[in-house]
């Protein structure tokens, strides 16, 4: 999924997925490491949270988000270090 879609949910790394309205995305290695560190702090604090990773962001396109994030997501916090891109 990650590499046909370039976007993918990692179901491991979220706490409580189908009450999250919380989801951060990582884009790159590093940025995957610290956002898994911040998972973990709200997994501690019991925060229903998803985590999804970016692989290339200039390959995706509305469409690929279909199934990854839910509806009930209200806030996403996408850590990234890359060129400014929108992200739809």
């Amino acid at each position: 999924q990650l590499v046909a879609n370039g976007v993918m949910t990692l179901s491991w790394a979220g706490h409580r997925p189908a009450e999250a309205t919380l989801a951060l995305v990582a884009v790159g290695a590093y940025q995957l490491g610290v956002v898994l560190e911040a998972a973990q702090r709200l997994k501690q604090q019991d925060v229903p949270h998803q985590v999804a990773y970016i692989l290339e962001p200039a390959r995706l396109k509305t469409a690929d988000w279909a199934g990854v994030l839910p509806e009930a997501v209200e806030r996403t916090v996408v850590v990234t270090h890359t060129r400014p891109h929108v992200i739809h």
